[in-house]
């Protein structure tokens, strides 16, 4: 296996964002955790595309090498994590003796339905990377055509389509944003203007998230004010790639492990949370449906530590099946 020559605030903006996943998928929509909902949902999922586009490589001459790697890189992992994920679902099957026939339609149609939903991401990048392979054979100026029309069509667009096609449309803008900002991520800059660049960026996504509303790539949601919601997730992208260098200077191997597993927490962390809350109720501790916003933090956060030691393992054991990421 080649060695991965890792970029340590990529690893933390992948942490960040991969914990954010976790928490929004914890805080309700309503009152103030809506708010929060709606800032987590304005960046989160388009910063995992522009992460992929940046460190995305055409290496393939042919379209039949890139599926190759397609299968090897997601369409594996899809399934392997749904079917782990399905494997400690059996007992509430049998006590609830229920047939898992939504949870096949789910996994047969990357609905994002179920405990392991979020692996829609994985069936949706493999539609990006194909479609990036194509509009990178076009000049520069039609691939900004293409990726304008993009975003009109998705907007515009009236039905859901299966297997993520549709949201794939939605995406390719961050996907190619990051792909084209290589070399425009290498800059350095002192603690101080980073520190007042980065509180201004969020001060601005907190507006763009308060004014736009609820938005949802999956759902290719664009919130109050369509026209507004992709500056309003590149600003949230830039935020995050902020806040990230200002922690490049910290290197642990916590945070290697957790970006490297980014696609383990998707496809792991509603089974984790499941039985972690199942758990907590047999305890006494507290009931789930009365967390507070520092409840759902917590449980968060230690669903994260539960996952890292999932990710070790898989890691070691059976890396082919996730892709080999390391």
């Amino acid at each position: 296996m080649a060695i991965v020559q890792r970029v340590n605030w990529i690893d933390w903006g992948k942490a960040f964002a991969i914990y954010l996943v976790v928490l929004g998928h914890l805080v309700s929509n309503d009152g103030i955790e809506g708010r929060i909902h709606d800032f987590i949902y304005l960046f989160h999922m388009p910063f995992f595309f522009f992460v992929s586009g940046l460190l995305f490589k055409i290496k393939e001459n042919n379209i039949r090498d890139l599926f190759s790697r397609i299968w090897r890189s997601l369409i594996i992992p899809y399934i392997f994590l749904n079917l782990l994920s399905d494997i400690f679902l059996i007992p509430s099957w049998i006590l609830g003796r229920e047939w898992p026939l939504e949870n096949l339609v789910y996994f047969l149609t990357a609905d994002a339905g179920g405990e392991p939903g979020p692996t829609w991401f994985l069936i949706c990048l493999a539609w990006v990377w194909i479609a990036f392979y194509y509009l990178s054979r076009f000049s520069y100026r039609w691939q900004c055509v293409i990726l304008i029309a993009c975003g009109v069509v998705s907007w515009l667009f009236p039905y859901m389509l299966y297997w993520r096609l549709d949201t794939a449309v939605m995406v390719l803008p961050f996907f190619a944003a990051g792909y084209y900002s290589k070399s425009l991520l290498t800059w350095h800059t002192d603690k101080y203007k980073m520190f007042l660049i980065t509180i201004g960026l969020i001060l601005i996504s907190l507006f763009f998230s308060y004014i736009n509303g609820y938005s949802n790539v999956y759902l290719r949601a664009f919130g109050n004010f369509p026209t507004l919601y992709y500056l309003g997730a590149f600003v949230g992208i830039m935020m995050l790639i902020m806040i990230s260098k200002m922690f490049d200077q910290w290197k642990t191997n916590v945070i290697c492990v957790l970006s490297s597993g980014t696609i383990v927490i998707m496809g792991l962390h509603g089974v984790v949370i499941l039985y972690l809350k199942l758990i907590m109720k047999r305890l006494g501790i507290f009931a789930f449906d009365n967390y507070s916003i520092g409840g759902k933090v917590f449980i968060g956060s230690l669903s994260m530590v539960v996952l890292y030691f999932v990710i070790l393992l898989l890691q070691r054991y059976c890396s082919q099946w996730i892709g080999n990421r390391k």
